[in-house]
């Protein structure tokens, strides 16, 4: 049997998110800047599996905390439609720049 696990990465624009995403699911899906400018208008969503394992990962990459290209209104709704969106639940959350890890089990 498959099991799935979904992982939220927050933090503020230009963090690491996507560099993140990518590292942690060993692809180059998710669109990254070099100069530490936002990339994504929002919420960027990558599935892959380990080689070797029956477990299927969800990585939600929202948009950046301090983009100013949008209101502070604006970036709370697209990261709780981010959330709201995951109807299985969150796994484990990433704050991107941080040193503060949270896992669920």
């Amino acid at each position: 049997m498959t099991s799935e696990r979904t992982i939220l990465l927050v933090g503020r624009t230009g963090s690491g998110r996507s560099a993140l995403a990518n590292v942690i699911s060993n692809t180059s899906k998710f669109k990254e800047s070099e100069y530490g400018i936002s990339e994504s208008e929002g919420t960027q969503i990558g599935h892959f599996r380990l080689k070797g394992e029956d477990m299927i990962y969800h990585i939600i990459d929202t948009i950046g905390i301090g983009d100013n290209r949008f209101t502070k209104a604006e970036t709370l709704n697209r990261l709780a439609n981010a959330v709201n969106g995951v109807q299985a639940g969150l796994n484990q959350i990433f704050f991107a720049g941080l040193a503060l890890f949270l896992f669920y089990p």
